[in-house]
């Protein structure tokens, strides 16, 4: 991985402090439907990005089924 894939993947959530978009990065790969991941490193993450992290690996890929329906 030469660093392209973390810069220019849009279904990889980051949601360090740093990044001043978080919230609206957020929302956008909410409603994206691609692969779910993050490339944070998760013991570094504050609250919010902890939160918004598990809101989104949580939430099911687009025509994914949830608890077998």
């Amino acid at each position: 991985m030469n660093g392209r894939l973390w810069v220019n993947d849009p279904d990889c959530m980051v949601a360090r402090p740093e990044i001043k978009e978080r919230e609206t990065w957020a929302a956008h790969l909410e409603g994206y439907g691609g692969v779910r991941f993050s490339s944070d490193n998760l013991a570094a993450l504050d609250r919010r990005g902890l939160e918004l992290t598990r809101r989104f690996l949580s939430q099911p890929q687009h025509g994914q089924r949830v608890g077998g329906e």
